[in-house]
Formats: C-alpha cells, sequence, structure tokens
C-alpha cells in the first residue's frame, strides 16, 4: 500500500510538473509568435500629409530591414479632428495588432478641449521624430524679418492675413506663442483652415499672407524661394535652415517642438510593446531614415516607451500652462 501510495505521489508530480512546463511553453510560444500578422498602423489624418509619410517610410524600412516578421499596413482615418482615429484606436484590442503614429496635438487639442482623450489613455511605444513649426511668408510680400513683420502689421493693423493647418494644430499653437510673445495677435486677420494641404494651397496662391506650419510642408517650398521662413518655434536653428532665427533668439518667452512617436491601446502587454519599439528605434537609425529626415527638415528621436512617456508628460505641463494663460480652451 504504501509503494502503491508512492507511485501515486509520483504520477501526480510528474502530471503537474509536466502541465507547469507546458504552460511555460505555451507563453513562451506565444511570445514569440509576436506578431504573426500584420500590424494596422492608423493615422489620424488623410493620406499625403507630414504622419501619413513619416509612418509609410518607416513601414518601409521596417520591411525591408526584415525588423518585424510581418508588415506593417497604413490605415487613414482621418475625420472628427483626428477623433475618428483616436476612437479606432482606444476601442481596438491590447494586442500589438493596431498602432497609431501621432504627434503632439493630441497634447494640444486636448488641452484645448477639443478632443475627448489625453495622451494617457494610450500605452507610449517610441519617438521617432522631432520638428519645430515655422513661421513663413508669401515670397512677394515686402517683409523678410520678424522685425520687419510686426512693423508692417503696427503699421496698418487687420490688413496682414495669417493662417495655420486648423485649431488645435501644432501649428496654430506656434503661431499663439509667435503672437503672445510678440504682441501682435491683434494686428493680424486670422483665417482658419481645415488641414494643412488647404492652408498651403491658399498661402502659394496669394490668399494669405503668413502661415504657422510644419516644416514639412514649408520646406521645399522655401528652398525653391516661393516662400519665406520668417522664424522657427525650436531652441536651437535647423540645419536645413540656417539662417532663420529661432523663437528664443527672438526673445520670445515659449518655444514649441513637435514630437512624432508610435501610441498604442492601453493594456497592450509589454514584452509586445517592447518588441515594436525596439523594430521603430532599429528603423530610425538607418541610412535611408536619415536621408527623409533631411526632406524634411527634421530630427531623428530615439526614446523607448518610458522616456517617451516622460517627455510627453512634461511637454503636456507646458501646454497646459500655454493654453491656460493665452485662454485658449474657448475657441
Amino acid at each position: 500500500m504504501k509503494n502503491a501510495g508512492k507511485l501515486v505521489i509520483g504520477i501526480l508530480l510528474i502530471s503537474f510538473l509536466a502541465m507547469m512546463l507546458g504552460g511555460c511553453g505555451s507563453k513562451e510560444a506565444a511570445k514569440d509568435d509576436y506578431p504573426n500578422k500584420p500590424i494596422k498602423v492608423i493615422i489620424p489624418y488623410a493620406a499625403g500629409g507630414n504622419s501619413d509619410m513619416n509612418a509609410r517610410k518607416l513601414a518601409e524600412i521596417i520591411e525591408a530591414e526584415k525588423l518585424l516578421p510581418q508588415p506593417l499596413v497604413v490605415v487613414n482615418m482621418q475625420g472628427g479632428g483626428t477623433v475618428d482615429g483616436l476612437n479606432a484606436l482606444k476601442n481596438a484590442d491590447p494586442d500589438g495588432y493596431t498602432i497609431m503614429l501621432h504627434h503632439s496635438a493630441i497634447l494640444c487639442q486636448a488641452n484645448m478641449g477639443q478632443i475627448p482623450y489625453t495622451y494617457k489613455d494610450f500605452d507610449t511605444v517610441a519617438e521617432v521624430l522631432e520638428q519645430p513649426s515655422v513661421i513663413v511668408a508669401h515670397k512677394d510680400n515686402p517683409w523678410n524679418n520678424s522685425q520687419e513683420l510686426l512693423d508692417a502689421a503696427k503699421k496698418d493693423p487687420g490688413k496682414i492675413s495669417w493662417t495655420f493647418s486648423g485649431l488645435g494644430a501644432t501649428a496654430h499653437l506656434a503661431s499663439e506663442i509667435y503672437w503672445a510673445g510678440t504682441q501682435s495677435r491683434d494686428l493680424f486677420k486670422i483665417v482658419v483652415y481645415q488641414g494643412g494641404a488647404d492652408a498651403l494651397t491658399a498661402q502659394l496662391g496669394k490668399h494669405v499672407d503668413m502661415r504657422g506650419s510644419t516644416t514639412v510642408d514649408a520646406i521645399r517650398y522655401i528652398k525653391s524661394g516661393d516662400l519665406k521662413a520668417i522664424a522657427v518655434s525650436g531652441e536651437e536653428r535647423l540645419e536645413a535652415l540656417p539662417d532663420v532665427p529661432t523663437f528664443k533668439e527672438l526673445g520670445l518667452a515659449d518655444t514649441f517642438t513637435t514630437r512624432q512617436g508610435i501610441f498604442t491601446t492601453k493594456g497592450t502587454p509589454q514584452e509586445r510593446i517592447d518588441i515594436l519599439a525596439d523594430a521603430f528605434l532599429k528603423a530610425v537609425e538607418t541610412p535611408e531614415y536619415a536621408e527623409y529626415l533631411e526632406t524634411c527638415a527634421s530630427q531623428k528621436a530615439n526614446k523607448g516607451p518610458k522616456e517617451f512617456e516622460e517627455i510627453l508628460a512634461a511637454d503636456d505641463a507646458v501646454i497646459a500652462n500655454i493654453v491656460s494663460s493665452l485662454d485658449l480652451k474657448k475657441q
């Protein structure tokens, strides 16, 4: 009987160990198996814009370099002032198969009360790109620098028109910072367009004089001479625009840099976030991405999930203060 009892106990122990080892093996297999199908990359804007081009370039590099075993499929979900895309990400399964490339507009729009989400409603994956905004004039306008622009505006208030790519856009915030720092908001006729393409077309067609813009939307027209750069919103001059002064050099109290990065649904397993982060951070280090950054006057960022989240928190506090001090939430 004793031997029989020992045999039963031994069988039970072996069965238990087999179950434990089998469970560990399954978890390890599940981990190694990700991703086993294409990953959707949501862009909350129309095709052809700044975010869309960056996402497609990164997807192309990741596939070419085999940084992930499955392709990234870019899907444009413009509408609702980015809300349609944010809704899709918020409601997706937290499994790492739905991600989003977005930027600092999520901070601007949240603080202005224009969207129902903040960056805290999503998990951060990686920051990939940084770019200041740029203040540009049409080539036929007579002013060539900030002081000449302000002198002309003071001489004839309301005559010079100014646009940007929609309320809550990063270029909108950069424009507000410039106006506040130069006490000139009431000197300009402000015209609001719903997208960067419309604002750019209006300026090139001489329907508006001034525009707050992303560097990627403006750089080729600055290089061609169709537009003139008056100032960039960052703290340091851009290599692509070495002769253009910064907001800091102009003596403005605030500066602003747009950050583009990857987000995913809240609650996504950390090991899957890390796999995604590793792929994107390797992609931004490639020569192909360096060439892309030159074309859009942007700077590489290479920050993982935790650091990206910390930077967003710091930026969010700054933007909240700017929005509050300028009373922008009521707009």
